[in-house]
């Protein structure tokens, strides 16, 4: 069996900039879609399960997190391509692919989910009509330890009914350098013995978020942490709230097939739990504007993850102040799992919430 050359070439880098196919939801944003997707990310702001409370909040309206946005391409089933129809017991399914466009002899080719950058502007309200406008923002090509690694990274500007800029996300694929077809290297690990139950995290109450004035924060402070656990049900409660069906994520099979020791969690997960972290931060008139965040280690069945961050810096600005914050998420073995960044705007003291939807 013979490794693929994976080459950045003038044909390669020629897909730079090309557009993907612009996709529209087939359902508007509802209040069941964005409370589902709200459990599913551990967010207890009463705001999405509140109808009273969210018309009294500044949004005026019923909305959801942010992140909601970036699952709710759903495919039109049965009228599109439904692959759980006819895929064999080791066959991917990976949905982006409908959507950006890849350099020719890349289709096939096993990827992971590197790391994600997102620009936020707005919530999703109630009867948005939610579109997607992917491209090609930058291929380039790195060497690591087991050979030549691809860089494959999209931005997708997401818009609301009247093409108003809801968000802007960044997605960083890898293309490893690889034998054709992909083996089992799954190594021999849990197999025989109950994989270890993570510890409870607190019981749910609604939550409602507090006013943070950019006064009160100082460089060096550290936000309280926060325990998220991973467990077969969870990660499965994901796939059925954002119907995002890649297999590693819900198919014991599968992902054994794969090398993993069970299914595992998905990195948007992983980043929509990052929002709800920042976003109770910056409190009822703050608004998380940046999250960014590299997907350095599994977030395996049994893990539990803590959520830390400290503010790096403090800018002043006309009408709000912006906190930088350094954004780990460590697991139980001490290991930086997913560290990132995220940048909030607060407002001043005695002043107006920060503007919304949020104007840099």
């Amino acid at each position: 069996m013979s490794i693929q050359p994976l080459v950045i070439d003038d044909q390669v880098k020629s897909v730079i900039g090309a557009r993907g196919q612009v996709r529209t939801a087939i359902d508007v944003a509802s209040t069941s879609e964005m409370r589902r997707f709200a459990h599913a990310v551990f967010d207890d702001n009463r705001i999405y399960f509140d109808a009273q409370a969210a018309r009294a909040s500044r949004f005026g309206t019923r909305v959801g997190p942010a992140p909601f946005i970036l699952t709710n391409m759903r495919p039109n089933i049965p009228f599109t391509d439904d692959a759980m129809r006819h895929i064999g017991p080791y066959d991917d399914v990976a949905a982006h692919r409908d959507m950006r466009p890849l350099p020719k002899g890349w289709e096939g080719r096993y990827e992971f989910h590197a790391g994600d950058e997102i620009e936020l502007y707005r919530l999703p309200h109630e009867g948005d009509l939610i579109s997607a406008h992917p491209f090609v923002k930058d291929i380039y090509g790195k060497s690591g330890r087991n050979g030549n690694l691809a860089f494959y990274v999209t931005r997708t500007d997401y818009k609301d009914q009247q093409g108003q800029l809801i968000a802007c996300h960044d997605t960083h694929l890898v293309f490893p350098e690889e034998i054709a077809e992909r083996r089992p290297q799954a190594k021999q690990q849990q197999t025989s013995q109950e994989v270890e139950y993570p510890p409870a995290m607190p019981a749910p109450k609604p939550l409602d978020l507090p006013r943070v004035d950019f006064e009160d924060i100082k460089i060096g402070d550290q936000l309280p942490t926060k325990l998220i656990r991973i467990t077969v049900p969870i990660v499965v409660r994901w796939a059925m709230a954002t119907e995002a069906y890649r297999r590693d994520h819900y198919d014991y099979g599968f992902a054994a097939h794969a090398g993993h020791a069970n299914i595992i969690a998905s990195g948007l997960w992983a980043l929509s739990c990052r929002w709800t972290y920042i976003s109770h931060f910056a409190g009822r008139d703050g608004w998380a504007w940046k999250i960014s965040h590299q997907l350095r280690a599994r977030m395996n069945i049994g893990d539990s993850l803590t959520a830390s961050a400290v503010v790096t810096s403090l800018e002043r600005r006309e009408k709000y102040g912006l906190v930088q914050l350094d954004v780990n998420f460590t697991n139980q073995r001490g290991v930086l799992a997913v560290p990132g960044a995220a940048t909030v705007a607060l407002p001043y003291r005695g002043g107006p919430a920060v503007p919304y939807p949020f104007v840099p």
